[in-house]
This record gives structure tokens, sequence and C-alpha cells, in this order.
């Protein structure tokens, strides 16, 4: 039995990590989209 992990990504584990940056960024990104559209502070936390 080899002392080291096996260093491989399969198809499956790269498009939970595609998915996961994809969701993690536009966390940063939508509020800003979102204050822009919306004028009121209470009108975005309706959103």
């Amino acid at each position: 039995m080899p002392s080291t992990l096996a260093r491989t990504i399969g198809p499956t584990q790269a498009t939970a990590m595609v998915v996961g940056t994809i969701v993690g960024s536009s966390i940063f990104v939508q509020p800003s989209e979102v204050s822009r559209a919306v004028p009121t502070f209470s009108g975005m936390l309706l959103v």
C-alpha cells in the first residue's frame, strides 16, 4: 500500500470545483448589483 495519496481529480470533483467557484464569486458580485437596482435598503433586503 503506498504511503501517499493519489492526486487525481475526476469529472465529478472538477465539476464541483467549478460550481463552487461560480457560486462563491457570485456571493460577492450580486449584492452590489442589487444595491444599484433597488433604491432603498429595505427594498434590497426584500429582494
